[in-house]
């Protein structure tokens, strides 16, 4: 598939060159209909740069012969670039919306859904000890810490229904496989503090947990402030 993706950059590169501002449109509608054949997004960006990297290097062999400003190839570069970039962005805002809705959580009203069955946590605590395992190998004990003591609170508490205990463990993965994301990659801080504080955050009104939950809350919020 690389090999396809990259001959088809090659080829989009070569049919790129526009020689005035006005079919800036017609460049526009040939990277949308390349771009159309991929599906996936990790396909799309790849095609993406190796496209960038093609129109590049046609600019940079020019530019051994021409030193104008205004010539057909660096106003073609320039519009690539611009083009490109507008679907990168594109593509990283649907990757974060499908992260989000991915892991079941609502925008619109915060809650990560349940399906009102009853639940075997073991894979979801396995998961989430898999992600404390990896923050611990890295430095990260206090966020590390942090999701180990309000995992084992809300796994053992007898205070809390089957579904409720879901939504929280649920949640619980999310917020470690943010924190061993690359900083580029994670959901936004401003999203993932309001994960955290609405809900996360009524944990706070279990008497068993009232212990463990403010100090917890406060170092996974902190850790994703201080790390964006």
């Amino acid at each position: 598939m690389d090999t396809y993706i990259k001959s088809q950059a090659e080829h989009l590169s070569k049919v790129s060159k526009i020689d005035n501002p006005y079919k800036t449109q017609e460049l526009k509608d040939k990277i949308g209909k390349f771009l159309s054949q991929f599906y996936s997004a990790e396909d799309r960006i790849e095609f993406l740069k190796h496209y960038q990297t093609f129109m590049d290097d046609i600019l940079v062999e020019h530019r051994l012969r021409c030193q104008r400003d205004d010539c057909a190839y660096m106003t073609t570069n320039k519009t690539v670039t611009y083009f490109v970039n507008q679907e990168l962005e594109k593509i990283s805002k649907e990757q974060e919306k499908e992260r989000f809705w991915r892991f079941g959580t609502i925008i619109e009203n915060l809650t990560i859904n349940g399906d009102g069955q009853i639940i075997n946590f073991g894979k979801v605590e396995g998961d989430i000890k898999h992600n404390i395992d990896t923050l611990n190998k890295s430095g990260e004990q206090t966020i590390s810490k942090a999701i180990e003591e309000l995992t084992n609170a809300v796994t053992h508490t007898n205070e809390l229904q089957e579904t409720q205990k879901k939504e929280y463990l649920d949640t619980l993965k999310l917020l470690s496989e943010e924190a061993i994301k690359p900083k580029a990659k994670r959901l936004p801080y401003s999203t993932l503090k309001t994960i955290i504080k609405y809900s996360l955050g009524t944990l706070n009104a279990v008497s068993s947990l009232s212990t463990v939950t403010g100090i917890n809350l406060t170092n996974i919020a902190d850790y994703f402030l201080n790390n964006q």
